[in-house]
């Protein structure tokens, strides 16, 4: 295996002090090149170490684009995005054999050589 990892990162926000959802989601998909991921592994050999390294890099480039767009639209908004962060609540991580065709031209340059795009944004 030596082409790009693809994973879907799901975050959804519950409220702090009652534990319920919120209602919002952001899903995100992250191209993580194989070998980026390999080496978060520790250049391991073993392919559900990579997988792990993987999702792992995926999680925080999913954050740092998630963290983007919320920004971008509260912006938009008129809202301040002064200490902006996502809630604590469910995060989801999966690998993807195949994405649409369709999505892959609207990946960006995100961080360590990943890149990503929001699949959908539920605020």
């Amino acid at each position: 295996m030596s082409g790009p990892i693809y994973v879907r990162v799901t975050f959804e926000p519950h409220h702090r002090l009652s534990g319920s959802p919120t209602g919002q989601l952001i899903e995100v998909l992250v191209e993580v090149p194989f070998e980026k991921a390999r080496q978060k592994a520790g250049d391991s050999e073993y392919e559900n170490v990579i997988d792990y390294a993987a999702l792992e890099l995926a999680e925080t480039v999913a954050r740092t684009l998630a963290f983007r767009k919320i920004e971008e639209r509260l912006t938009a908004e008129g809202e301040p995005a002064k200490n902006l962060q996502i809630p604590a609540g469910r995060i989801q991580k999966e690998k993807i054999v195949k994405p649409a065709l369709d999505v892959l031209p609207s990946l960006e340059d995100i961080r360590d050589n990943c890149r990503a795009c929001v699949l959908e944004l539920k605020l």
